[in-house]
């Protein structure tokens, strides 16, 4: 290995062992989260199905110019999810929690027995009061409860 190269390699070394705390503790509960556990320095990933990251639409607004998801399906997309999950048998799902299919797909890895994990852009009021009861619905209930099952991560966004 060149001089060069091997300088390179360190100097990024150095900058992964310095990580502020914060950032090494989100690491650890995101690796963790996934199913990946910690042996000595490395991580190692257990034996375990898929992992869905899930990125979905809020159920539509009253009035909305263009139907996307309007509130009459929200038991058809709960049926397409578990079908879904069924199918691929995940181990692990990784979303947010807005209203629409977001709540839904972790309610339904709830009742599968799916491990969840939710990654919030900011603090749970925050977010509960703009993407989850400000659409028709009884999502704030189902944000709320699910808050109290899965552990929620807050990400630091700009």
């Amino acid at each position: 290995m060149d001089v060069y190269f091997e300088n390179k390699v360190a100097k990024y070394l150095t900058k992964v062992e310095t990580m502020s705390s914060v950032m090494a503790t989100r690491r650890r509960f995101l690796y963790s989260a996934v199913g990946f556990s910690l042996i000595g320095n490395t991580w190692a990933r257990k034996a375990a199905g898929p992992v869905l990251v899930q990125a979905g639409r809020r159920v539509d607004a009253p009035n909305a110019p263009t139907a996307r998801f309007p509130a009459a399906n929200v038991d058809l997309v709960r049926q397409r999810i578990r079908k879904y999950f069924e199918a691929s048998k995940p181990d692990f799902l990784v979303s947010a929690a807005a209203c629409g299919a977001d709540l839904l797909s972790l309610e339904v890895a709830g009742e599968l027995n799916v491990n969840r994990v939710v990654l919030l852009p900011t603090e749970p009021a925050v977010f509960r009061a703009s993407s989850v009861v400000d659409r028709p619905g009884n999502w704030g209930k189902m944000f709320d409860r699910l808050l109290k099952e899965v552990n929620a991560e807050i990400l630091d966004v700009p």
